[in-house]
């Protein structure tokens, strides 16, 4: 089968949907991905390694920057997801929109991000069946959970939570889905949160089911897949440790390792800051994904900084714990790899990601973006270094991931349910 997909964002959006692409490629299909890469990363070389073809439109003519410092300095989820909306992806629309038009016409099946809008009006359109991808089940209705990381008031309670949400978040979201819909002869959405953003027939959760067991009142449409990960041949081919990186993972105990990601770029020198005099105070040696020049840190043999690309796969196994922002990417990189968690949520789904890992005793307490600081930081991690029970756990977490192949039954299911 000719079988489209599209996504849009940074790594945490696009890496996953490459894995699914090489996975369905695998299988025999002919698979093409459209990606819009809001940093303006080059994925070519990982789908050569992967064997599907991939189109990509210009990243957006905006400040990214200054748009992320804006949505961020929201706080809300529901309003950041709205704000990014529109600062970030109406901007790219028309473009969005062109490739989501070919994907349609030239593919059998659809597999769409769960916010691309224009390419599920389209495939509902030309009477293309789709399937939809969730990064955070948090994101999903049931009465046995709050939205996100809400307190859990009961049944009755959630099921409120869930309807206050949903007149918050959907009439601004609806409106923008509507205009195109309108545009397209498609009629309008009575609500796009949630259904409108789900598909009727298959919605793919990319969590493992040992981190997140499915709530009993779940449409049987909803499937928890295990994550997305991209082969590590893939990475391998395009990135291998450095030296001096091999060198001081050997040199001496297993170091913790600091990375907000993506999130680094909208404040470099503050994140930088915060991470480097947190590591300094922790009982540890410490690896910093971050230009040590940002800031003028010293050299120390306790540290080791790394700027450039670096697979977690690769390092995290190595390391004694991680400090991060709580992307759905990396909080399940450091769950397979058995090393305890402190998230420093900056927004959007992050505070669920570190909710969820605090639940699972698998991360220390989250502390947000703009409560950190390296007291405050570094004490909580001296906390889950020094607790054995957090370190048993994650190991067995990561033994449950193991035999775990969230591509390959991603690729299964949509063969199965979209035939």
């Amino acid at each position: 089968m000719n079988i489209g997909l599209q996504t849009w964002g940074s790594d945490g959006d696009i890496r996953p949907f490459a894995a699914l692409a090489g996975a369905l490629a695998e299988r025999g299909h002919r698979v093409t991905l459209a990606v819009t890469s809001v940093d303006g990363k080059d994925y070519q070389p990982l789908a050569r390694a992967l064997g599907f073809t991939l189109v990509a439109t210009p990243p957006p003519d905006v400040d990214a920057q200054a748009i992320a410092r804006g949505i961020l300095r929201l706080r809300d989820p529901l309003w950041q997801t709205w704000a990014l909306f529109r600062r970030a992806l109406l901007p790219g629309l028309p473009a969005i929109a062109e490739l989501s038009r070919a994907l349609v016409r030239e593919n059998d099946l659809i597999v769409s991000h769960h916010l691309m809008f224009p390419l599920m009006a389209l495939a509902e359109k030309a009477g293309t069946r789709y399937a939809t991808v969730f990064f955070c089940p948090g994101a999903i209705p049931s009465a046995h959970l709050p939205p996100m990381d809400a307190p859990n008031l009961g049944r009755w309670g959630n099921r409120l939570l869930w309807k206050l949400g949903a007149l918050i978040a959907d009439p601004p979201l609806r409106r923008m889905a509507n205009r195109f819909r309108r545009a397209e002869g498609l009629p309008p959405l009575n609500n796009l949160f949630p259904d409108g953003w789900i598909s009727p027939t298959l919605n793919l959760v990319a969590v493992s089911p040992a981190l997140f067991p499915p709530p009993p009142d779940w449409e049987g449409r909803h499937h928890l897949t295990g994550f997305f990960n991209v082969p590590d041949r893939a990475d391998a081919a395009q990135w291998s440790l450095p030296e001096a990186l091999t060198a001081f993972l050997d040199s001496g105990p297993p170091p913790v390792y600091f990375t907000f990601g993506s999130m680094t770029q909208f404040d470099p020198q503050s994140s930088i800051r915060l991470m480097y005099e947190s590591a300094r105070r922790v009982n540890a040696r410490a690896i910093i994904q971050a230009d040590a020049t940002v800031i003028g840190a010293p050299v120390s043999e306790n540290v080791y900084w790394h700027s450039g690309p670096a697979p977690h796969s690769a390092i995290f196994p190595r390391c004694s714990a991680a400090v991060h922002h709580g992307g759905s990417g990396t909080t399940q990189a450091a769950v397979r790899a058995g090393a305890p968690s402190v998230v420093v949520p900056h927004g959007f789904d992050q505070p669920y990601w570190g909710w969820l890992l605090h639940k699972r005793g698998l991360g220390g307490k989250p502390i947000s973006r703009w409560r950190a600081a390296p007291e405050k930081l570094a004490a909580e991690i001296n906390s889950i270094l020094g607790d054995p029970g957090i370190r048993a756990r994650a190991r067995a977490a990561a033994a449950r991931l193991s035999g775990e192949d969230g591509p390959r039954r991603a690729a299964g299911l949509i063969e199965s349910a979209l035939r």
